[in-house]
């Protein structure tokens, strides 16, 4: 697998964000942020179209200063400064320091202990005499498993409401005004009264005759 130099001469001189400085010179973080991504499968892309990138997107800050957990992201991964780690990461060394440069970045493995340096004209694995002074770590992130809900769902019977019969109504005796009924007494009195009177009355007429 071929990686990418910073030297290569398609892009060495072609400006790291706004800066004055290019590729060539200051271009270790972003070339050797492709390796990591071209290692991972992620993605091909060459160091000047993700410098392109990185400038659309506000990745830089300062002009030129970039910002690896907003690329992280955008490639669905995670980001954390580390000082002790086991497995392929980005790190920072300080070899340099005595020619100007505070910092250069490469692709390590800690476990092989090989280096992928971007400064190589052909990067290539191998042994690293870097003194590193902290471990950039991009890790995938899983996607979260979601179950799988079934396109139809069995039809769930609406609550039948019983049927009530409504309950007969009880037997009304009719209420009767006691009034009334005194009244409707006394006719019946005074009329059996009046027939017996009439009733005398024609016996005595029978005696006389």
């Amino acid at each position: 697998m071929a990686y990418f130099s910073q030297k290569d001469p398609v892009w060495k001189n072609t400006k790291l964000g706004t800066c004055t400085t290019t590729i060539g010179s200051s271009g270790c973080f972003i070339t050797s942020f492709c390796n990591l991504l071209k290692k991972f499968d992620i993605i091909k892309i060459e160091p000047d179209d993700f410098n392109d990138l990185c400038m659309r997107k506000c990745w830089y800050t300062n002009g030129c200063m970039f910002q690896p957990d907003k690329a992280a992201r955008y490639f669905d991964m995670s980001y954390e400064k580390k000082y002790t780690y086991k497995g392929v990461c980005i790190c920072e060394t300080n070899f340099y320091k005595k020619l100007g440069f505070s910092q250069h970045f490469f692709l390590y493995d800690t476990d092989k202990k090989k280096r992928l340096d971007p400064l190589d004209l052909e990067p290539s694995w191998e042994d690293n005499n870097y003194p590193i002074v902290s471990y950039r770590v991009f890790t995938k992130i899983k996607p979260v498993e979601v179950a799988e809900i079934p396109e139809t769902h069995p039809s769930i019977p609406e609550p039948q409401t019983p049927v009530l019969e409504a309950p007969s109504a009880p037997e009304t005796k009719p209420v009767v005004d006691k009034e009334v009924l005194m009244e409707k007494a006394n006719k019946e009195m005074w009329q059996d009264a009046v027939n017996e009177i009439i009733a005398l009355f024609k016996r005595l007429i029978n005696l006389f005759k």
